[in-house]
């Protein structure tokens, strides 16, 4: 199809995800620019002579016996002063960023190389990159690293008092972080969570949760407590459990189960406040259609419509008009898909809309401030992890592909700028 041509795409993605570094043109400007642009402006003495063009013209004549007087001739212009361009006033450090950066910064890359971590975004816009697994060491990681786009350099936070992967880590409405279980540098299943304070730049234990359990999701609801849904418990075993933290009291409570264990599932907080989780396996293999919403002003759990295909390990994003898009993942088979579903809360129904140019699982997708849905990585398969992105518009309904990133990435999470919305036309 032509439109997946699009041409225009290409002018956005050199802004498109955080840690993705995109090459830039590096055309001449002399060799873009009209000649009337580039020609020398003229010198400051041409300007800066009016005796030349302002003297009237009686005056414009010496007399030959009498030289020149030296208070007749103009003063010299004063060069401009260093001192007299206003310097720009600095930007303000993002909370958590020193003002000063240590010259030994990182530029451009993290500092040390992880997967299955988390990022969370702090208040003034820089990215905090949370533990992980560290692929050289083969370990669970605590060491944390702050990114500031200001400068774009990443610079080594304080390290959490636990080493953890395939955790969660949620932005509270005081701006603190909450990083709650995952898997220890031993690959036991953790149940101990850690708050971050920006303010402080230092790392505090808080109470645990019920239950240990990776690989689960945690929601902000709407009243500032956070949602923690399913995962894989101590006995590599999906659950059903449902915890909840409230940061006021800085504890955690038990609230009904699901009807199914799920791990590989996602949560989505609706408009109304309600949240939909949809998808994942209950035994690691079963792949689900079934879909539940968990209601916080009563906490209970009800049914709600199921999907068309069953998928675990896909993305859920909830769109600007209030419905919740589902995006790729494993099937019954365990094969990538490129199917595409939405609910909607409205009617309570879900509907097929148009497949990705690829199918892939493990991927990412970000709703941009335009509204348009940008989808980044994953793999195609159990193995082939994919560096291809695409761009769905809702106002049109289908996809196209965006520009390739550097590197194929799985299973990452990554903050998004905001882009221009682009012409579907």
């Amino acid at each position: 199809m032509a439109l997946r041509n699009w041409h225009v795409l290409g002018l956005l993605a050199p802004l498109v995800v955080l840690l993705i570094a995109c090459g830039a043109d590096a055309t001449p400007v002399a060799t873009i620019l009209p000649t009337a642009i580039v020609t020398p402006a003229p010198t400051l003495e041409a300007t800066v002579t009016p005796a030349l063009t302002t003297a009237p013209e009686a005056t414009a004549t010496p007399q030959p016996a009498t030289p020149p007087r030296e208070t007749a001739t103009p003063p010299a212009p004063t060069p401009p002063s260093a001192t007299a361009t206003p310097k720009p006033t600095p930007a303000p450090t993002p909370t958590g960023v020193p003002a000063t950066i240590p010259a030994e910064i990182q530029s451009g890359h993290l500092n040390q190389a992880r997967s299955e971590h988390t990022a969370a975004l702090l208040a003034l816009g820089s990215v905090l990159i949370i533990g992980g697994h560290d692929v050289i060491e083969l370990e669970s990681t605590a060491s944390a690293e702050l990114y500031e786009p200001a400068t774009d350099g990443w610079l080594l936070a304080d390290s959490m008092a636990q080493a953890r992967h395939k955790h969660t880590a949620t932005t509270l409405t005081d701006g603190k972080i909450l990083v709650a279980g995952g898997a220890s540098d031993q690959f036991d299943t953790l149940s101990s969570t850690e708050i971050y304070d920006p303010s402080t730049s230092t790392w505090l234990t808080t109470e645990p949760m019920d239950n240990a359990r990776q690989g689960h999701e945690a929601i902000l609801l709407a009243d500032g407590r956070v949602l923690v849904v399913g995962g894989i418990g101590d006995h590599s075993a999906a659950l059903a459990s449902v915890e909840i933290y409230d940061p006021a009291m800085g504890i955690w409570s038990r609230t009904e189960s699901m009807a199914e264990p799920r791990v590989g599932h996602t949560g989505t907080m609706l408009a109304d406040g309600r949240v939909l989780v949809a998808g994942g396996a209950e035994d690691l293999v079963t792949t689900l259609t079934p879909v539940e919403i968990y209601d916080p002003s009563t906490g209970d759990w009800r049914r709600a419509d199921t999907m068309a295909v069953a998928r675990r390990g896909h993305t859920a994003a909830l769109l600007s008009d209030g419905t919740v898009l589902v995006a790729g993942g494993l099937d019954i088979n365990g094969d990538a898909v490129a199917s595409v579903e939405i609910y909607d809360p409205a009617s309570g129904v879900w509907s097929s809309t148009d497949s990705m140019i690829e199918a892939r699982r493990g991927h990412t997708a970000t709703l941009l401030a335009n509204g348009v849905l940008l989808v980044a990585g994953g793999a195609s398969g159990t193995s082939s992890s994919l560096d291809s992105v695409e761009l769905y518009d809702p106002a049109v309904g289908y996809w196209v592909p965006g520009i390739t990133m550097d590197w194929a990435r799985l299973e990452t999470r990554t903050e998004t700028p905001i882009l221009p919305k682009p012409s579907f036309s």
